[in-house]
């Protein structure tokens, strides 16, 4: 068990074996989650929260929908012959 104190700024240090061991650089951020037990580190996610509608709209198609089976697909053809 590791111990560490919080300093007069309200920092907490992590040692550098479980830095290092996380894959943890100086300077990034993580999330604090609070449980019962205490506190839980995650590495922040470095995207925003998106949803599909936010990012829908940048794909370039705009035409009807395609249908989603072998037939429709050149690849697919190739790879497993034309189904019926």
């Amino acid at each position: 068990m590791l111990i560490t104190h919080i300093s007069e700024n309200e920092q907490i240090i992590i040692s550098e074996h479980i830095c290092q061991a996380k894959h943890w650089n100086p300077g990034q951020k993580l999330v604090i989650t609070e449980t019962e037990d205490g506190i839980l580190l995650k590495p922040a996610s470095p995207f925003k929260s998106t949803k599909l509608d936010d990012v829908a709209r940048c794909l370039p198609y705009q035409g009807k929908a395609k249908n989603a089976d072998r037939n429709g697909c050149r690849y697919c053809q190739r790879r497993f012959g034309k189904s019926e």
